[in-house]
C-alpha cells in the first residue's frame, strides 16, 4: 500500500504517540518494582551506564545523520542506481563503526568503576552490565535499515515494532529484577540487548520484504571503487554528524554522569523520577519533527520553497502549541505524580521542575530546526554552533553541579539553550530558508500569550483540588490540556494550520 506525504506523517506521529503511551506506561510500573527490588544506587547506575554507551552508538547517529538527507533527495528525485551507491557505501561504514564501537566498549569495561563509582557490592554487576552493553553495539550494524524505514516515511513500521519491543524488554527486566536483584544493573543491561537485537533482525526482514529493489544493494564492488560524489558527501557529512551528535550527547545525555560523579547514584535516580513526564512531553514534541522531516525534505527538493517554509512555520506554532498545553501541567502537578509513583522523597524540587520545562520548550523548538537543517542538507551550518553550545554547556554544568548539585546539570543546559543555541538557531533558519525573526516571533506570540491565563486557571484550581489518587491526578493534568488545545484551535491556530494538526493526528487525509 502506498502512501502520500499527509498519510504517512499522520501514521508517523501517531505510532509515535502510541509508542511513547506504551513507553512511559510500561516505565511506570516497572520503575517501581524495580526500584524496590535493586535499590536506588544500582539503578541510578543503570542509568549512568546506559547514557555512558549512549556514546558509542554515536557512530549509528552521525551515520544516520549524513545518511538521511542522501536517502531523501535519492529517493525524491527517483535516483536508483545513485540510492544503491549510497546503501552499498552505509553497509560498509556502518561495519567499520561498530567494530570501532564494540573495541572502545571493552576498553570502558576495564575501568567502569572509574567512571561510575558505586559501593563495592555493586562493582562485579556494573562490570557485567559494560561487558553485555559492549556486545550488543553489534546493533551498530542494523543503521541503515531503520534510517531506509524513516527516509521512506515508514516510521510507523518502526514505531510499531519498538511498541512490542518495550513491552517485551519491561517483562523480562522485571522478571530479572525480582529473581536476581543483586544482580540488577547486568539485568538489565541483558533484557535491552536481547530485545534490541532481537527486533533488529526482525526489521531488516520486514524492510526485505517490503522495499526488496531498496534494501539488498546490487551495486558491485567496481562502481564504488571508483571516486564519486556520494561517497565524498558520506563521509564528509559523517565527520559533521559524528561531531554533532557528540557534542549534543556530551551537553543534553550526560546529566547522570556528571551527577553520579559529583553527588552519587542516589541522586540520578532523584533526576531520573523529576524528569519523566518532561521526558514524555519532549517525545511527543520530538516526533513532529521526525514524522515530518522526509515529507519537508521532499518538498525542499522539489524546489517548493514557499510551501516548505509555510509549513516550517506552522509546525512551530503547533510545537508551541502543544508544548504550552503539556509542559505548564507537568510543572504544576510533578511533586503529585511522582509521590504516587515512587515516593515523594525521590522528588527533586520546584525549582528543577521549572529548569526542566524552560529546557523541553528550548529542546523543541531547537531539535526541529535541526530536522529542518539536516534533513535538507544543511547539516555543515549547525556543527560550529553546536560545539560554541556544548562548550558552554559543559563549563556551565561542571561548576554549577559542583556548586548546586542537583539541579547543577539542568541549570547548565538551561544557560546554554537560551543564551546561545536558539539565538544561533533562528540565524540559521533565517540565511538558509529566508525564514525572518518576525515570522518567527509570529508563530510564538500567541500560543505564548493564551498561557498567561492557562497558567493561573491551573494554579488555581490546583489550590482547590485535591489530588487524592492517580484519578484526580489524571483529571486536573487532562482536563487543562483538552482546554488548551481547544481554544488555541479556535483562536490561535488558522483554518490551513488545524488542518495541518487534524493530518498529523490522523483525522483527516
Amino acid at each position: 500500500m502506498k502512501f502520500g506525504r499527509s498519510q504517512s506523517s499522520a501514521l508517523n506521529f501517531i505510532s509515535s504517540f502510541g509508542l511513547t503511551f506504551v513507553t512511559f506506561s510500561t516505565a511506570m510500573v516497572s520503575s517501581r518494582l524495580v526500584l524496590s527490588e535493586i535499590g536506588d544506587e544500582r539503578f541510578g547506575a543503570f542509568r549512568s551506564l546506559f547514557e555512558l554507551f549512549g556514546y558509542l552508538n554515536l557512530f549509528d547517529a552521525g551515520l544516520s545523520a549524513s545518511l538521511r538527507p542522501m536517502l531523501a533527495q535519492a529517493i525524491s528525485q527517483n535516483q536508483p542506481q545513485r540510492l544503491q551507491r549510497i546503501l552499498f557505501l552505509a553497509r560498509k561504514s556502518y561495519l567499520i563503526g561498530m567494530l570501532l564501537a564494540i573495541l572502545i566498549g571493552l576498553v570502558f569495561t576495564g575501568f567502569i568503576t572509574h567512571f561510575i563509582p558505586v559501593s563495592h557490592q555493586s562493582r562485579l554487576d556494573l562490570k557485567i552490565g559494560s561487558l553485555i552493553f559492549s556486545i550488543g553495539l553489534v546493533n551498530i550494524w542494523f543503521g541503515p535499515t531503520r534510517t531506509i524505514c524513516e527516509s521512506l516515511q515508514r516510521s510507523f513500521l518502526l514505531n510499531l515494532l519498538l511498541i512490542v519491543q518495550s513491552l517485551c524488554i519491561t517483562f523480562t527486566t522485571m522478571f530479572f529484577c525480582i529473581q536476581f536483584p543483586l544482580w540488577g544493573i547486568s539485568a538489565q543491561a541483558l533484557s535491552v540487548i536481547f530485545w534490541v537485537s532481537f527486533f533488529n533482525v526482525v526489521l531488516k526482514f520486514v524492510v526485505a520484504r517490503l522495499h526488496p529493489d531498496i534494501s539488498n544493494s546490487t551495486t558491485q564492488d567496481s562502481e564504488i571503487a571508483q571516486p564519486n560524489d556520494s561517497q565524498n558527501k558520506l563521509f564528509h557529512n559523517s565527520r559533521d554528524s559524528f561531531i554533532l551528535m557528540l557534542a549534543g550527547r556530551a551537553s543534553l545525555q550526560s546529566n547522570s554522569i556528571v551527577l553520579g560523579l559529583f553527588a552519587g547514584q542516589s541522586d540520578v535516580t532523584k533526576l531520573y523520577a523529576t524528569q519523566r513526564l518532561f521526558d514524555v512531553v519532549q517525545s511527543q514534541l520530538f516526533a513532529v519533527g521526525s514524522a515530518s522531516w522526509a515529507a519537508l525534505a521532499e518538498i525542499y527538493h522539489q524546489n517548493q520553497l514557499d510551501l516548505f517554509r509555510t509549513r516550517v512555520t506552522q509546525l512551530v506554532r503547533l510545537i508551541l502549541v502543544m508544548a504550552f498545553a503539556t509542559v505548564i501541567p507537568v510543572v504544576c502537578f510533578n511533586e503529585n505524580f511522582i509521590a504516587l509513583w515512587v515516593g515523594s522523597e525521590r522528588y527533586g524540587g520546584q525549582q528543577l521542575s521549572i529548569l526542566l520545562a524552560g529546557n523541553t520548550f528550548a529542546l523543541a523548538f531547537t531539535v526541529f530546526s535541526t530536522w529542518c537543517l539536516t534533513g535538507t542538507g544543511h547539516l555543515n551550518s549547525i556543527v560550529r554552533m553546536t560545539i560554541c553550545t556544548t562548550i558552554l554547556d559543559v563549563v556551565s554544568t561542571l561548576g554549577f553541579t559542583w556548586a548546586f548539585g542537583l539541579i547543577g546539570p539542568v541549570l547548565g543546559s538551561f544557560l546554554a539553550f537560551y543564551f546561545c543555541a536558539i539565538p544561533w538557531h533562528v540565524r540559521l533558519l533565517r540565511s538558509q530558508f529566508q525564514i525572518t525573526s518576525p515570522d518567527l516571533l509570529k508563530a510564538v506570540s500567541a500560543p505564548f500569550l493564551l498561557a498567561i491565563p492557562y497558567t493561573l486557571l491551573i494554579l488555581v484550581l490546583k489550590k482547590q483540588v485535591p489530588i487524592d489518587g492517580w484519578i484526580y491526578l489524571a483529571i486536573a493534568m487532562v482536563g487543562p490540556v483538552t482546554s488548551y488545545l481547544i481554544t488555541a484551535s479556535l483562536f490561535v491556530l488558522n483554518r490551513e494550520d488545524r488542518q495541518v494538526l487534524l493530518k498529523r493526528f490522523g483525522i483527516v487525509r
